[in-house]
């Protein structure tokens, strides 16, 4: 935290999506917890890449992403000196980029040769950096991230990647909303999940404050 603030907040968020995932597919308490200490550590390996290619507010040439693409190598160097972590959770490290149709990195692995949880994790890191705002890119809503990685060509599994969407909903509770109206709000939970989201409306079409404020089911 004390080198890079967005990957150690990135990588608790990282954590937590994927233990939701895991749980709410009711995956073994005991592999969830090694699957957690894995997405939390995953990106632990920057810490060995330079802080200019890290933060660059540029796309990164040739080179210096064949740097980047070393961290997770690094990370599984790291701690194997000095912990005590299983395999399963080092194998997160070094497989969170991986990519079912092989299009990943570092060994360019398909299907089942990817771990099962670091499959997960590759969800929701992707998920979190791409609803984050980051030195080279805005983020994008999540909305519209769970849309492009349902187009992603293959990169995900299939399966998780629709549990993930419907574990969080296409519009998660707190997102911020404009309507086509002109309109404004936050969503809400609700007691289904549905494609549409409750959102509680606070600005109408002139972005003047509704009062009462108003719930309103899409």
């Amino acid at each position: 935290k004390n080198r890079d603030e967005y990957t150690a907040l990135h990588s608790i968020n990282v954590c937590m999506l994927s233990v939701a995932l895991a749980t709410v597919r009711g995956e073994p308490e005991a592999d969830i917890e090694e699957m957690g200490v894995g997405a939390l550590l995953h990106d632990v390996g920057k810490m060995k890449v330079p802080m200019d290619i890290l933060h660059k507010p540029a796309r990164l040439s040739a080179a210096e992403f064949a740097v980047i693409k070393q961290h997770p190598q690094y990370g599984v160097q790291l701690l194997e000196q000095g912990s005590q972590l299983s395999q399963q959770s080092l194998r997160i490290v070094r497989e969170h980029h991986e990519r079912l149709n092989g299009h990943g990195y570092p060994d360019g692995l398909t299907g089942d040769e990817i771990s099962h949880y670091a499959q997960i994790v590759a969800i929701a890191d992707v998920y979190d950096a791409m609803t984050s705002d980051r030195v080279y890119q805005e983020s994008r809503a999540p909305g519209e991230v769970m849309k492009l990685m349902s187009r992603s060509r293959g990169d995900f599994n299939p399966t998780l990647l629709d549990q993930f969407i419907h574990t969080l909903g296409a519009y998660p509770v707190g997102s911020l909303i404009e309507l086509n109206t002109g309109e404004v709000g936050f969503v809400v939970p609700s007691e289904a999940r549905q494609p549409r989201p409750t959102m509680l409306v606070v600005l109408d079409h002139r972005k003047r404050r509704y009062f009462p404020q108003r719930i309103r089911d899409l």
